[in-house]
């Protein structure tokens, strides 16, 4: 009976902490984690759906060889100006939100953050990365008109 009842408890814990493992994998905070914080603001191009073959400047991580839109940016207690912020906060403007793009990751530009992850619908964490950018409205301007949508 005592053995019975250890088994049975023994496999409750497994389920367990194969459904908070797999949580934790899932969670866009930890497949953040996998990726580099954005340091670079000014030269990674990508197209947007709807653009006019043009692109547009998204927040990025480059290594001095390669470049990549896969990286991630939260709110910091530094009042340092950087241009990979700033080109978030550009998104989160034409995306509907207030905020002043001082190129500074503070409580606004994370509340302007939380604000788009809520209308999409997605995991709401605060924290800028690639799923918080493939639903961020994007916009450029080419042959003098504005061309808007979200990166291919």
């Amino acid at each position: 009976m005592k053995l019975g009842y250890a088994v049975r408890s023994l496999r409750v814990v497994v389920a367990l902490a194969v459904l908070v493992a797999g949580t934790l994998v899932a969670s866009p905070v930890a497949q953040a984690a996998s990726y580099h914080q954005c340091n670079n603001g000014w030269y990674y191009n990508v197209e947007v759906v709807g653009g006019a073959g043009g692109g547009v400047y998204v927040p990025a991580y480059g290594n001095g060889t390669s470049l990549t839109r896969n990286c991630w940016l939260k709110r910091t207690s530094s009042t340092r100006v950087r241009q990979e912020v700033r080109r978030l906060q550009y998104g989160l403007q034409t995306s509907g939100q207030s905020l002043y793009a001082d190129g500074i990751f503070g409580d606004i530009t994370r509340k302007a953050v939380v604000n788009v992850q809520t209308a999409n619908r997605i995991a709401v964490d605060g924290v800028y990365g690639p799923q918080t950018g493939s639903v961020i409205r994007w916009c450029y301007w080419y042959n003098k008109k504005e061309w808007c949508g979200r990166w291919v």
